[in-house]
């Protein structure tokens, strides 16, 4: 009972600083975009995303440095044999395919070319980060591998509620996945490549 408290403990002090860097940086940056007259350009939503963004690093970089386990974090690629990156090109592809098959949800949605750079690169990062980073280091503490994998997926999937059933279905598998990557390389670059192929299967398949 005291390992799962702490574990609650952990995860809501995380959270917490999370929300808190986000809630400043966010009004920095609408203050900034309103005096400088770039509203105009990037609207509410983007800078939510840049915020976040900046937010989960931070965070990981505060509450990571008296562990010594910013490396945890960092750009492993030589953790990523040939083998790995096989898996990744082929869990890719399998991912493009079915979406690509079964994607109803956005029908002839014409992509603007700035959100690529927000929903292929800057959402997955900051969240691969947060989940497959942070969050599941910290469930893996206390219940291991596979448990710590369900819980992380869940509580992913509940973050993405405004899909349909099977996009929900979807994003709880792509998830485990991706925590299985995260373990077996020991690094969040395959994650990240993998949440951004879904994100761009759904992308392509709502915009042809």
């Amino acid at each position: 009972m005291k390992t799962f408290k702490n574990l609650i403990k952990d995860l809501l002090i995380y959270l917490s600083i999370i929300a808190s860097l986000y809630l400043i940086i966010n009004l920095f940056i609408q203050l900034i975009t309103v005096t400088s007259g770039l509203d105009n350009h990037l609207n509410f939503l983007e800078s939510s995303y840049i915020a976040m963004f900046l937010s989960v690093i931070i965070s990981i970089v505060i509450t990571e440095k008296e562990r010594n386990n910013i490396k945890n974090y960092a750009i492993n690629i030589k953790e990523i044999k040939s083998i790995e990156a096989t898996k990744i090109i082929m869990a890719c592809t399998i991912i493009f395919t079915i979406v690509k098959i079964t994607n109803q949800e956005s029908p002839n949605y014409q992509i603007k070319p700035r959100e690529i750079i927000f929903f292929l690169l800057i959402i997955p990062t900051y969240e691969e980060l947060m989940f497959r980073g942070k969050i599941l280091t910290l469930l893996n503490e206390k219940m291991g591998q596979f448990f710590s994998s369900i819980i992380n997926s869940a509580l992913f999937t509940l973050m993405h509620t405004n899909h349909d059933i099977w996009m929900l279905v979807a994003i709880f598998i792509i998830s485990n996945v991706n925590c299985m990557f995260r373990f077996t390389t020991n690094s969040v670059i395959p994650c990240i490549i993998i949440h951004g192929t879904f994100n761009f299967s759904i992308i392509y398949t709502g915009s042809t």
